[in-house]
């Protein structure tokens, strides 16, 4: 869906009060056609109709909480998966970058610029997926300082490897940007279900816990 979040959940809101007054008239309407065939006196009647009204709300509170808390477990695995995404997107630069180093590395080896460059690199193709979705290393896009260095010096303008390994760079950034969007945005959606009453009850009846951003 292009949609956002909350206005997927908005659109499942308005069908659950939709469903639940229709369910209410059915379950009224019922005992009106009921009662209305055999002889009951007003108090039998009165009860009636409250035992109706009871056995639904039982019966809606049981459905509400079956599909609630399947909902949540559904939010989590999104986000379980969002964070595989991250992951995904990580080590391909993490195995992209160390090419990217080697070619650089044939081009004007001897200048402090281009040392520089490849030293930041080698920091950042030595950070594996595992670190870096930690505290335990920050990693830093480096598809700007790459654009720079291709600009001067021609000759890495030139070859078509590194050509090729500049677009892929960058497309990898743009993807790691998306996937930690779309991760950030599925994590709020689940946390701010879990917090929210009744919803938190369920949580933590279902262990369910807050996901980190």
């Amino acid at each position: 869906s292009v949609r956002d979040e909350a206005s997927i959940g908005g659109g499942y809101r308005v069908a659950a009060w939709v469903w639940s007054i229709f369910g209410l008239l059915v379950s009224v309407a019922g005992f009106t056609l009921y009662a209305s065939g055999v002889n009951l006196t007003q108090t039998q009647t009165v009860f009636g109709y409250a035992m109706s009204v009871a056995a639904y709300f039982i019966g809606l509170a049981l459905v509400w909480s079956w599909m609630t808390f399947n909902t949540l477990l559904v939010l989590r695995e999104r986000v379980r998966r969002a964070w595989s995404n991250i992951d995904v997107q990580l080590r391909r630069r993490h195995d992209l970058l160390p090419n990217l180093v080697e070619v650089v590395k044939g081009i004007r080896g001897h200048e402090a610029e281009t040392q520089r460059v490849i030293a930041f690199l080698r920091s950042q193709s030595g950070v594996s997926p595992e670190m870096a979705r930690g505290s335990q290393a920050r990693v830093v896009g480096v598809a700007p300082l790459i654009f720079a260095l291709a600009e001067s010096y021609p000759a890495l303008k030139a070859q078509s490897n590194f050509l090729a390994l500049q677009v892929e760079l960058s497309q990898t950034e743009s993807r790691i940007a998306l996937a930690r969007s779309y991760y950030n945005a599925i994590a709020t959606a689940y946390n701010a279900r879990i917090v929210v009453m009744p919803v938190n009850g369920l949580a933590a009846i279902g262990g369910l816990r807050a996901a980190p951003f």
